[in-house]
């Protein structure tokens, strides 16, 4: 009887969760969807991820079709492994829009799923713990992220996020050496989001320094284990994501992309906020009115839960909270300068990605300390002003503006149809957003140059070749027919990973294949005479080695989460096994 009450609750708690998640994606029923600044992006991810199914493969790295042909090494840069199951539902016929609306719905309701576990976890109150996910669902800033911006990657870091807390709380207050908790949670966070990532990891290393210096300074174990724990931790991390990180670091080593001079087109000062928006009650205002970075928030009613805290009794972990999400406002509000080359971040509200879950940590706690007495009345309050300004989002925001994308029937022809000249680039925008990991040069016109394969005179012009050749995804087969030696260039961005092969007698030579600096394309050293050569995308042996420890990784972690459930029992918690 028992059991089967426990059971009846977590239904009961789960259909609540699954009622609020779907109140919040109420807008999305609507037929149109607002053409947010990243929308077309993602929806080129997932046609893109599809596209690379049709060529069987599993973990692409380039999209080779992408921007005019050239192609974009997205999946290089920008993790697509929670993209899978959309993708293989948009390759099966589903329209690419209705794709990304389900996949913020499952994503939101894991993250809200979370929240609500790990508050549980620390104050044994299902209360306590709808309020929590209230708070974070409804969270300006979330919805910002969801409606306007349409940052998958936030998106997808939101979910993760109260693993870290509650990584953070099971470290530094609860001192359990949770290493596969906090390397599990990281690594999730790493393959969601890399800003977040890196913003979470000062956060880490500022609460390192608190607990060792402020906190725990007279008792040296506990400092020791700690540090036992982080280091574990963060291998495991490492080794989970290396299949995405590592290739990606080997990348960014070997060229330059756009992103490194990013600050020649993006003033991250510009970006700062008034004090003012400490007030925004409502997630949005009107869009013609409405600039997505100066008017982003985390919500008054968060701040105002955030106020109780003065009133209340103070607790260390909370108060490290407090102090860091001042820190973040003080940036935000350029009262504090930014440290240097955090300027990565591109945009300051980013710092809201900390602010968020930091002070609904802080309200929850607040609400907690306050006594049971006053929760009823807290929250049918806060889920009466979140639901008002859900409406409101619903009403202002979503009907009638998305016209590529009428009955989101969305499919590639229809996402490509917008055209970008940024950089003095004329390149692919709807396909590449702002083309961070486009290769650094000025001296391109994708649209005009694609399908073309030129060869190279003495002044570096180039010079177009009319031989016509096959193409096959990232692979390009041409004979070449001259009585001099060229070098021949293809319609194709170089990334690391191109290989080069002469066909003779149905057998693949290799030969030496090289990225043209000028124009960052790829190019071979062609021989006079009749040869067939042939370029294709095949990886590089840093890729090979880095999936080979993260499969590893990944099955030992199974096998010792199996061996911990049988040495705890079966009725072992989660959070235990972690």
């Amino acid at each position: 009887m028992i059991k089967s009450d426990k059971i009846a609750k977590k239904t009961l708690s789960f259909i609540l969760i699954f009622l609020l998640t779907a109140i919040f994606c109420w807008s999305f029923c609507n037929d149109n969807i607002y053409v947010g600044d990243d929308l077309t992006f993602h929806l080129n991810r997932i046609a893109g991820l599809a596209n690379a199914f049709e060529e069987r493969q599993i973990l692409p790295k380039i999209y080779p079709y992408a921007n005019y042909g050239f192609g974009y090494a997205t999946p290089l840069f920008y993790c697509d492994v929670f993209l899978y199951p959309f993708a293989i539902l948009y390759h099966f016929g589903m329209p690419a829009v209705i794709c990304f609306k389900l996949m913020i719905f499952v994503y939101t309701l894991i993250g809200d799923l979370i929240v609500f576990y790990c508050a549980n976890l620390v104050f044994k109150n299902k209360r306590i713990s709808i309020i929590a996910v209230i708070l974070y669902l409804f969270a300006n800033y979330h919805m910002q992220n969801v409606y306007l911006r349409s940052a998958l990657g936030e998106v997808l870091a939101i979910t993760w996020v109260p693993l870290i807390i509650y990584a953070f709380y099971k470290i530094f207050v609860l001192k359990k050496d949770s290493w596969i908790l906090l390397g599990l949670s990281f690594s999730l966070l790493v393959m969601s989001h890399l800003i977040s990532t890196l913003l979470y990891a000062i956060v880490f290393f500022v609460l390192i320094i608190i607990y060792t210096v402020v906190f725990y300074k007279n008792d040296k174990k506990y400092i020791k284990d700690m540090y036992i724990t982080i280091v574990k931790g963060t291998i495991l991390a490492l080794f989970l994501c290396a299949w995405y990180l590592f290739p990606m670091l080997e990348q960014m080593g070997d060229q330059t992309f756009w992103l490194s001079i990013n600050k020649r087109y993006n003033d991250i000062n510009s970006t700062r906020q008034s004090i003012n928006n400490l007030l925004q009650i409502f997630s949005c205002v009107d869009l013609t009115m409405f600039n997505s970075i100066k008017n982003t928030s985390a919500g008054i009613m968060v701040i105002l839960l955030c106020i109780i805290y003065i009133f209340v009794k103070k607790n260390s972990f909370v108060n490290s909270f407090v102090v860091i999400t001042v820190v973040c406002y003080l940036l935000i509000f350029g009262i504090m300068p930014i440290l240097p080359k955090i300027d990565i971040i591109q945009f300051l509200f980013r710092f809201y990605i900390i602010i968020v879950p930091f002070t609904v940590v802080i309200g929850i706690y607040s609400i907690n300390e306050l006594g049971h007495k006053c929760l009823t009345l807290i929250m049918l309050i806060i889920i009466s002003i979140f639901c008002l300004s859900n409406m409101f989002l619903f009403n202002r925001v979503i009907s009638n503006d998305g016209e590529f994308y009428l009955d989101n029937d969305a499919s590639i022809n229809t996402i490509n149809n917008v055209k970008s000249h940024l950089y003095n680039l004329d390149y692919n925008h709807d396909e590449l957003g702002g083309a961070e990991y486009l290769p650094y040069t000025e001296l391109m016109n994708y649209e005009i140059e694609q399908g073309h394969i030129y060869t190279i005179d003495k002044f570096d012009a180039k010079i177009e070749y009319t031989d016509s050749f096959s193409r096959y995804f990232s692979k390009i087969e041409f004979e070449y027919n001259d009585d001099e030696d060229r070098k021949i260039l293809f319609p194709l961005s170089y990334y690391k990973g191109y290989n080069a092969y002469e066909i003779v007698d149905n057998e693949l030579i290799k030969i030496p294949l090289y990225n043209y600096e000028l124009y960052k394309m790829v190019y071979i050293n062609a021989e006079s005479g009749i040869h067939t050569y042939m370029v294709k995308y095949e990886g590089t042996k840093i890729q090979s080695i880095s999936l080979l420890i993260s499969s590893m990784s990944w099955l030992l972690l199974f096998i010792l989460l199996v061996y911990r459930r049988k040495k705890y029992g079966k009725d072992c918690s989660i959070s235990a096994l972690l």
